[in-house]
């Protein structure tokens, strides 16, 4: 049995954790509520974020297997100059 841990990876430093999501499915369906949009799914991202959906299988199990990542960057659009996040890798 195991979860899906969305996170933050950013920062190679320092990871930050998300949301924790029974399925992989799950994790995806709300990270796609972010598709487009004008906020970051990370708190404090500024023009780059990367997303890591991580599968931690209950007990001792390290940092856990990468599921999906996703890159994303801040884009201005040319007709009206408005800021949004969308998707440049996944």
């Amino acid at each position: 049995m195991a979860v899906f841990e969305i996170t933050n990876t950013t920062d190679d430093e320092m990871y930050y954790p998300l949301g924790i999501f029974q399925t992989l499915d799950d994790a995806k369906k709300e990270l796609a509520k972010f598709d487009d949009a004008k906020e970051a799914v990370a708190d404090g991202s500024d023009e780059h974020e990367e997303i890591t959906v991580f599968k931690r299988e209950f007990g001792w199990t390290e940092h856990g297997t990468v599921a999906l990542k996703i890159d994303r960057e801040m884009y201005q659009e040319e007709k009206d100059g408005d800021w949004f996040w969308r998707t440049i890798a996944d």
